[in-house]
C-alpha cells in the first residue's frame, strides 16, 4: 500500500497532523461533501513515499509516540482483510507490520489539550 486513509475524530485533528507534520510525515486533506451531519472532523491520506525494507516505520513511530503522550487517545487500524487492531495495544514493529496491510484508521483523542 502506498497509502492509507485516516479518519480524525473528537479533538485529534491538530495535535495529529501536528505530529505527523513535525516528523516530516506526507498527507494530503480530503475534502467529504454530505448533506448529513458527520462525526468526523476530518480525513487525510497518509502518503507512504519511502522505499525501503520498513516503509512504515517513521509513520508507525509517531502513531504509537502520539498514543502515549497523553491518555484517551486510540488509533484502530482495519486491514485489507476487515481486521481490527488497537495502536494502544501493539509496540511500534507491531504497529508497522498492521500498516502494511491498512485499508483504513480511525484516530480519537477524547480531550482537548487543555482538558489533559
Amino acid at each position: 500500500m502506498d497509502r492509507v486513509r485516516i479518519v480524525l475524530f473528537k479533538d485529534s485533528e491538530k495535535s495529529f497532523t501536528d505530529s505527523l507534520a513535525s516528523a516530516d510525515i506526507k498527507f494530503s486533506r480530503i475534502i467529504q461533501l454530505s448533506e448529513a451531519p458527520m462525526a468526523a472532523g476530518l480525513a487525510i491520506d497518509v502518503l507512504n513515499t519511502i522505499r525501503s525494507a520498513s516503509p512504515w516505520a517513521a509513520f508507525a513511530a509517531v502513531c504509537i509516540q502520539w498514543i502515549r503522550s497523553k491518555h484517551g487517545r486510540e488509533i484502530q487500524v482495519t486491514t485489507q482483510d476487515n481486521q481490527i487492531f488497537h495502536g494502544k495495544n501493539l509496540t511500534e514493529e507491531e504497529f508497522e507490520q498492521v500498516l502494511s496491510k491498512a485499508r483504513f484508521g480511525v484516530v480519537v483523542d477524547t480531550k482537548p489539550d487543555a482538558q489533559a
